[in-house]
């Protein structure tokens, strides 16, 4: 016990650059690992809700963008969507999910209001 007071004793004069150099080093984290994420196009953390329009051209317009974990409220369905994402590319862009009861954890347009973005019409 005598060596933990003496630890804190002369740590206790740090404590303040001890918790600053913590955050700094939480927040440099953080900002690797987001610009990791951007440089490699991985943005499997987020959800978006867009309306296609098909005409003479591609119109898109996003209506909503969140997090996975709003979308989908346990790890199962998180899950699910990462795998499902990781195995589009550029000649199938469309997330697939093959089984009807892993597709019911997919929004359906209507409950969008329930995420607490849209008012009822």
């Amino acid at each position: 016990m005598e060596t933990l007071t003496q630890i804190h004793e002369t740590l206790k004069p740090y404590y303040s650059y001890i918790a600053l150099a913590a955050a700094w080093a939480g927040f440099s984290l953080a900002w690797w690992r987001h610009r990791r994420e951007w440089h490699n196009k991985e943005f499997l953390g987020q959800v978006n809700f867009t309306l296609n329009l098909f005409g003479d051209t591609l119109q898109m317009r996003t209506l909503l963008e969140l997090d996975t974990e709003k979308v989908w409220p346990n790890r199962y369905g998180v899950q699910l969507l990462r795998t499902a994402a990781k195995c589009t590319n550029l000649k199938d862009p469309f997330i697939r999910l093959t089984k009807a009861e892993d597709r019911d954890y997919l929004p359906a347009p209507g409950n969008l209001r329930a995420l607490g973005r849209f008012r009822s019409a």
